[in-house]
C-alpha cells in the first residue's frame, strides 16, 4: 500500500446529492465582507472620531483631560462634545486614539433594533 499514490477529494462530488465541492485553495467566501465599507466608531451625539480631532486642533499629547477639554471649548466644540469629554475616565490621555477609545459611545444598531418599538 505505500506505493500506491495518494487521492485527493479534489472535484468529487458529494454522494448525497452530486455536490460539487471546491478545493480549499480555490473556495471563495459568499460573504462579501472585503467589499463592505469598514463603520466608523458610533461616538456619542453623532459625532466622527475627525470631528473630535478637528476640535483638539493644536494640542500636543500626552495632556490632562481638563487641558483637552478647555482646547475643544478654544476651538469651538459644541456642548455634548464638551459634556462627553467631562465624562471620560482616565485624567490624562497620551494620544487622540486613547481619548478616542474611551469617548462615549452610542448604542450599536443591532441594539437598538432589537428594542425598537418596545417600552
Amino acid at each position: 500500500m505505500a506505493d500506491q499514490p495518494r487521492q485527493s477529494t479534489q472535484d468529487v462530488t458529494a454522494p448525497s446529492g452530486g455536490v460539487h465541492l471546491d478545493a480549499p485553495s480555490r473556495a471563495t467566501p459568499n460573504t462579501h465582507l472585503a467589499d463592505r465599507p469598514v463603520e466608523a466608531p458610533r461616538l456619542a451625539g453623532g459625532k466622527t472620531p475627525e470631528m473630535i480631532a478637528g476640535y483638539l486642533d493644536g494640542v500636543s499629547f500626552p495632556q490632562k483631560k481638563d487641558a483637552l477639554v478647555r482646547a475643544a471649548r478654544r476651538n469651538g466644540a459644541p456642548e455634548d462634545v464638551l459634556g462627553s469629554m467631562n465624562l471620560l475616565n482616565a485624567t490624562e490621555y497620551g494620544s487622540l486614539d486613547e481619548l478616542l477609545r474611551d469617548y462615549p459611545r452610542l448604542p450599536d444598531e443591532d441594539e437598538v433594533a432589537q428594542h425598537k418599538g418596545r417600552p
